[in-house]
């Protein structure tokens, strides 16, 4: 089966002010992405971090913080097209659309399934979110091996 894994950094604070909707569907979409592409052996991990800023007479109360959030697995990986694709939803600021209905084959990546699984409605909300926390997103992905999301949202932490 698939193995799912959480890992928060030692040093991340219990608790964070920040818009929780918005980050339990980023991760929910990236998430269910991963184990959809998941091969039967497969591993997701999701790490959690919190970065503090360098103190500056403009934040130096406001409790800012920037939360990195991974989501790594060793599915299916993508083809350099498929992460063109992907790169091109995920960084563009134009057409974000609820509506989006990009489909992306799974057949793209050399596995035979049934049916495309559609990534383009949960990855243009995902895109949608971050831009509207002011945050920021990467994807790294290997073919056949393995592929990395990485998020950068800014959060305050309480105190």
């Amino acid at each position: 089966g698939i193995r799912l894994v959480e890992n928060t950094h030692s040093e991340t604070p219990e608790f964070i002010i920040g818009d929780s909707y918005r980050l339990e569907t980023i991760l929910h979409h990236l998430i269910t992405n991963s184990i959809n592409f998941a091969r039967e052996d497969s591993f997701c991990g999701v790490t959690s971090q919190i970065f503090y800023p360098r103190a500056t007479e403009s934040n130096e109360n406001d409790n800012a913080a920037m939360l990195q959030i991974i989501v790594h697995d060793t599915g299916i990986g993508m083809s350099e097209e498929t992460q063109e694709y992907l790169y091109q939803q995920l960084t563009s600021l134009d057409s974000i659309s609820a509506t989006d209905e990009e489909v992306i084959d799974r057949e793209d990546a050399t596995i035979d399934t049934e049916s495309p699984v559609k990534l383009g409605f949960g990855l243009s909300l995902v895109k949608k979110f971050i831009c509207e926390l002011q945050g920021k997103i990467e994807l790294s992905s290997k073919e056949g091996k393995s592929t990395t999301f990485t998020l950068q949202i800014p959060v305050k932490v309480p105190g």
